[in-house]
């Protein structure tokens, strides 16, 4: 089988499985696909080059912005699993529920530290029942 690689979906073609395939393929050799996915294997990225072949390219490390909201989605869900930790009624000792509450104020308090999102801190989960 006859491999195709296309730009504009990133997406590899194989001749007698695809029966349609985007305008822009171009025709790979089987070195060069299995070189492509070593690459990825090896941590880098498959793209397309400005000839339209496929290449590897490193992946571009992620911004501020995309940190900032994979830590807050972090932090959201030890809340989240936590929540019944800050029930009244959850049969804990004083102690343990103080720790839980110190734990979980810990967490929302993580964007205003120092750092934040590059370096973060996370508090431990108290030990314990």
């Amino acid at each position: 089988m006859d491999t195709f690689f296309s730009a504009t979906t990133g997406g590899f073609y194989l001749n007698g499985l695809h029966d349609e395939m985007p305008e822009d393929v171009v025709e790979i050799t089987p070195e060069r696909h299995a070189s492509l996915f070593e690459g990825q294997a090896a941590g880098r990225r498959i793209v397309a080059g400005d000839d339209g072949f496929p290449k590897l390219g490193d992946e571009p490390a992620p911004g501020v912005e995309e940190v900032t909201v994979l830590a807050r989605r972090r932090r959201d869900r030890l809340l989240a699993a936590s929540d019944y930790r800050a029930m009244p009624d959850y049969p804990q000792s004083e102690a343990q529920r103080a720790a839980w509450l110190g734990y979980r104020q810990q967490l929302r308090d993580l964007p205003a530290t120092s750092g934040f999102p590059a370096v973060i801190l996370w508090p431990a989960e108290p030990t314990g029942n």
